[in-house]
């Protein structure tokens, strides 16, 4: 016995060879709800990503720049997951200052001005004789 095509489908079939339109504006009303249904969706994905972003940004400013870390490496691996999933399942949120496109954190004024002390200090001692150097070991 031949299966019998659901109602729905063989009543669009039959109207559309008649020149009904009910069927086709009924088919793109229905496709048009769930358009704004899937853009309504957007928005809460936005929304957590800028989240994401803004806390994975001020951790990563805590640990490089403050040395500490306000979460564990496996909740913070955790969020940069979801920013990562979310940014694939979404990309066109994805932008070139994300967390997921950096590495490390810009370092701030404090630690540039300790790094540029210690390497003057390293480039005022080059010149010095090993005895004359703080640091030197005499064996």
């Amino acid at each position: 016995m031949p299966s019998q095509a659901p109602s729905f489908y063989a009543s669009s079939i039959l109207s559309s060879l008649n020149g009904d339109t009910t069927s086709r504006r009924h088919y793109a009303a229905r496709r048009s709800r769930a358009a704004t249904a899937a853009a309504k969706k957007k928005p809460e994905e936005l929304d957590r990503i800028e989240e994401l972003r803004t806390q994975l940004r001020s951790y990563s400013d805590e640990y490089y720049n403050k040395g500490t870390s306000p979460v564990s490496d496996s909740e913070y691996d955790a969020l940069f997951r979801e920013l990562q999933d979310l940014e694939e399942k979404f990309p066109e949120y994805t932008t070139s200052d994300s967390p997921t496109q950096t590495v490390g954190a810009p370092i701030s004024k404090e630690v540039c001005a300790f790094i540029i002390l210690y390497l003057a200090n390293i480039i005022i001692h080059l010149g010095e004789s090993e005895a004359q150097k703080p640091y030197a070991v005499a064996y």
